[in-house]
């Protein structure tokens, strides 16, 4: 299996193979995706379109031209066939993209909204991993395609789409990346912002808040405390008042994890639309994560690719 890398430094472009450059990872499975890296400034858009900052984002995006340009359109499937052009999608979003093989482009998606740095680095790597056969433990889909988006070597964001071979599958699918609803003892009935009605609930020491809006599942649960994170929901129901989530099939989930101490936030964001299945997760690395994993989900769009 191949396994390169790609790095964009001071405008230049080169290619190399991973058993050749210190410190890269490998895989020796021979299924496992083809991972990728490239530096790129944070925001910006596509090249074809961007005003570039500085000279040396000038460069860069001059030398990653090719790869913003050569990924094609992307068609939307709605009701009208609106061709979606890939200058709607961000540099750092066509690069990324552009690594896949159509094989694993079945009803892929990506967002249009970045996330950005909490500690205000304004540098953002990416790396992809695609897959059509499924290891261990991870639901049977048909393929599958991954970014995640780092700064300062912290995760801000990731988003994956897996495609099923039917919707049945998809729903099973769901259940296996999901993982099972924490069940609390003890529920209480609370009011969120807006007057959202809630329940809380504790189990193994931790606290969730749960609630559901339309066909949306929503947990956030602290970590190792006795202690509801109220503010962490609160966010979220204020969210939902003043945007629409994308519409999923049956399954649809929002589960926000923090630590007692707040010092470590999850936001994971996962729905099914016909057979295929969208996660878009984001860390306490990224700027207000919670609006921006609602937000980048909300942005989501097809990518058609080469």
């Amino acid at each position: 299996m191949h396994i390169y890398h790609k790095w964009i430094i001071g405008g230049a472009l080169a290619l190399t193979s991973a058993v050749t450059v210190t410190g890269c990872a490998t895989h020796t499975a021979t299924t496992a995706p083809a991972p990728a890296q490239n530096a790129v400034t944070s925001g910006s858009s596509n090249t074809a379109n961007a005003t570039a900052n500085s000279a040396a984002n000038d460069s860069a995006n001059a030398a990653a031209t090719t790869n913003a340009t050569d990924t094609g359109a992307a068609i939307r499937n709605d009701s009208t066939g609106t061709q979606t052009s890939n200058s709607t999608f961000p540099t750092i979003v066509n690069q990324s993209m552009s690594h896949f093989g159509q094989e694993v482009l079945n009803g892929a998606e990506a967002p249009t909204k970045l996330p950005t740095a909490a500690n205000g680095d304004s540098t953002m790597l990416y790396s992809t991993a695609q897959s059509t056969a499924p290891s261990a433990g991870e639901p049977a889909y048909s393929s599958m395609n991954a970014v995640t988006l780092k700064s300062s070597n912290q995760t801000l964001a990731s988003w994956t789409t897996r495609h099923f071979a039917s919707s049945a599958q998809a729903s099973q699918g769901f259940q296996v990346v999901a993982g099972p609803v924490t069940n609390s003892s003890q529920n209480a009935s609370i009011v969120l912002t807006g007057n959202h009605a809630a329940t809380e609930g504790h189990s193994g020491g931790s606290t969730s808040i749960q609630w559901s809006e339309g066909k949306w599942n929503i947990q956030v649960t602290n970590q190792n405390t006795l202690a509801a994170a109220t503010p962490l929901a609160d966010e979220i129901a204020k969210f939902l008042d003043q945007n629409t989530m994308p519409a999923p099939n049956d399954n649809a989930t929002i589960r926000v994890t923090s630590s007692s101490d707040g010092g470590t936030v999850t936001v994971d964001v996962l729905w099914q639309e016909d057979e295929n299945l969208y996660q878009l997760t984001t860390t306490q690395a990224a700027a207000n994560p919670i609006d921006t994993a609602l937000s980048m989900a909300i942005s989501m769009e097809p990518y058609a690719g080469n």
